[in-house]
């Protein structure tokens, strides 16, 4: 029963920051969805954030990212521009590949932009290949 009560509250409270058109209040919301479809390998969900698809995402770089392990997902650095419709952020990103044990960390340079006629926030640079 408990644990019912807080998935009901934390999905209120998603649905009411989801909800306000202010976009210095939303960003954190897109950033955190976004780091949850990459620490958990949604392709299609991290992809979503994108305005348009990532071309460098072959059919065989797919393949690929199918058998990434993301271990740790750690915001450095984070900074919205004045204007409340840009940011910046610094991720570290720690990660191991099926068939192998060493795990690997690669520093992930974001930037995003809000557009206010959606009321969504959408990644602007690459998305990680994980090399």
């Amino acid at each position: 029963m408990r644990i019912l009560l807080i998935v009901l509250l934390t999905g209120m409270l998603g649905i009411t920051a989801c909800s306000t058109t202010d976009p210095g209040k939303t960003v954190g919301v897109a950033t955190r969805a976004y780091e949850r479809a990459i620490r958990w390998g949604n392709i299609e969900a991290a992809e979503r954030f994108r305005r348009e698809p990532d071309p460098r995402w072959t059919p065989e770089v797919r393949k690929r990212l199918e058998t990434i392990r993301v271990t740790s997902y750690q915001v450095l650095f984070s900074t919205i521009e004045p204007d409340e419709q840009h940011m910046s952020q610094t991720v570290r990103i720690k990660y191991y590949v099926d068939a192998d044990i060493v795990e690997r960390t690669l520093r992930d340079q974001q930037r995003w932009e809000y557009d206010p006629e959606v009321k969504q926030w959408y990644i602007v640079s690459d998305l990680p290949l994980f090399p």
